[in-house]
């Protein structure tokens, strides 16, 4: 049995997985997340702040702390949506291989959709799937058919991208949150062709599994009842309309809604509300698996 590390640098959070391998397969997994906002100010001026570069820097610096106590054979470090955007992204993979001796790579929209499709594809291999991973910067779809990936895309809409460019006001008018719906419709009908033939759609990322996460008014995340879950449109109309007539920091003491994510999550919602009314779906399944794990499938069968 060997021990893996993956770290996912993302817009909104950095995310590590501690994985046990079996036989090329995840046997035993330990998740950790730190709120460090690469993507803050990205979708203005394509520049990461000092401050954040800093924010992210003391993120890995923790992380590897945790990766050296676990005895790891091997490191895998990937950055996303916002990384991919700013125009200084060189400088924070220089800091982490300068001050930590850690290797981030960066990869591309159609990399992230294929360690989405490998990480939930473990899970549901006997199924038509459309995989949705909403993220900070952006969102992937992936198609998959019997454990085999048909099609991608991945689309630049994300929660804090969206929050950032159309909310100005604690507690969003209807007007920004309609501005945002109609942002997100137009890039699906432009984007993402409507599928004729019966499909199970899985949700992936931070909105998905907090929106599962304040559906059973969990106080602690728990990801063996998260995975796998149901959540119904009637679901996430009740919570967002709930959510959207809060200022932020009543948000934050929503049970299942992590506080660093309570200023984000209406435009992560709308995303989610905005796919199920473009695929006709009246609810998605949750994956706890994701692109960490996808991650790792990859670097294994490599």
């Amino acid at each position: 049995m060997s021990k893996y590390a993956v770290i996912d640098i993302g817009t909104n959070s950095t995310r590590l997985l501690i994985a046990s391998v079996n036989n090329n397969m995840i046997i035993k997994r330990e998740k950790y997340l730190l709120s460090t906002r690469m993507g803050q100010g990205i979708d203005h001026d394509r520049i990461i702040l000092p401050e954040t570069m800093e924010r992210n820097i003391a993120a890995l610096k923790e992380y590897k702390e945790i990766i050296q106590s676990c005895c790891v054979e091997d490191t895998i470090i990937f950055g996303t949506s916002a990384l991919r955007d700013a125009k200084n992204s060189h400088e924070f993979v220089h800091k982490a291989q300068e001050k930590l001796q850690m290797t981030v790579n960066i990869i591309d929209g159609q990399q992230e959709a294929q360690y989405a499709f490998l990480g939930v594809g473990q899970q549901y291999k006997d199924k038509m799937n459309i995989i949705m991973d909403i993220g900070g910067g952006s969102t992937e779809f992936v198609c998959s058919t019997k454990g085999k990936l048909m099609s991608s895309n991945s689309l630049n809409f994300g929660a804090v991208r969206l929050t950032e460019r159309f909310i100005n006001n604690d507690p969003p008018t209807k007007n920004e949150i309609n501005r945002i719906r109609t942002h997100v419709q137009d890039l699906l009908q432009d984007k993402i062709q409507k599928e004729k033939d019966m499909f199970t759609l899985v949700g992936i990322g931070g909105t998905a599994t907090t929106l599962a996460s304040m559906k059973y008014s969990m106080k602690e995340y728990l990801a063996d009842e998260i995975h796998g879950s149901e959540v119904s449109i009637k679901d996430i109309d009740k919570i967002i309309e709930e959510l959207s007539s809060m200022k932020d920091s009543d948000r934050k003491g929503v049970i299942g809604l992590n506080p660093n994510r309570s200023d984000i999550i209406i435009a992560g919602i709308i995303i989610i509300q905005e796919i199920l009314s473009h695929f006709d779906k009246a609810h998605f399944i949750v994956s706890d698996y994701d692109n960490l794990e996808g991650a790792l499938y990859y670097y294994l069968k490599k």
